[in-house]
């Protein structure tokens, strides 16, 4: 089944934003749709794990291209840290009216898209690039408790006959409109994230962030374009 591509207009900034991000997002578009042999031992062989890390590689990819220096050919670190860029993308153009994010802490509703912006950051984008998962500090510092908290990936596998059937279910479900659904859940000693509403999410983001007329300027300014 073909990807989808996220809908972006046709201009040079949304061009550069689509190279940046394509690949990444096409290769989480069928490892959500992905199985590999397995056996009796392990019945349970999918791509969560590795269908999440690549949307969350989109997410750095497209969080750094507003800051990329062409001189040094390399992300700005001067004007945003890659921390800083990436929670700020997801914060400010994740489509959180359609999903939910789920906090043991109750904090208020109003928070959550920070929270969960920064949870994404630090228990999940860097853990699992840097560290695959495993690191020696508490997983979020702005709790009260003394845990550490491990990152969990919720994947479900269409389960069809055929790859190209589960490939079609995941390119229906980029156009579908979620409400509601549970995209992350934080609890005391792990953090859920599901594979298939982040992805959604994902794609939103980059049509949201391509639409920004500052990001626009911010990108055409830093590559020169006229």
């Amino acid at each position: 089944m073909p990807f989808v591509y996220p809908k972006l207009a046709n201009t040079a900034p949304n061009a550069l934003i689509r190279i940046a991000t394509e690949e990444h997002l096409r290769q989480a578009h069928y490892l959500l749709a992905a199985t590999y042999p397995s056996n009796e031992s392990t019945p349970a062989c999918h791509f969560g794990l590795s269908a999440a890390t690549m949307t969350l590689l989109t997410i750095a990819a497209a969080s750094a291209i507003r800051y990329f220096d062409l001189d040094a050919n390399r992300k700005d670190k001067t004007a945003k840290s890659d921390r800083d860029a990436f929670i700020e993308c997801v914060e400010t153009y994740f489509p959180w009216g359609n999903v939910a994010v789920l906090d043991d802490k109750h904090r208020p509703k109003a928070e959550l898209p920070k929270l969960a912006a920064t949870e994404l950051y630090e228990v999940f984008r860097n853990p699992l690039v840097h560290a695959g998962g495993m690191t020696s500090k508490p997983w979020f510092k702005g709790r009260t408790d003394d845990f550490f908290r491990t990152p969990k990936i919720d994947h479900t596998l269409p389960g069809l006959a055929t790859p190209h059937e589960n490939e079609a279910v995941i390119a229906d479900y980029c156009n579908a409109t979620l409400s509601g659904d549970v995209l992350l859940k934080m609890e005391a000693f792990q953090s859920i994230v599901y594979s298939r509403p982040l992805y959604w999410c994902t794609r939103k983001m980059i049509e949201n962030f391509a639409a920004d007329a500052a990001v626009q300027d911010d990108i055409a300014s830093r590559f020169r374009i006229k």
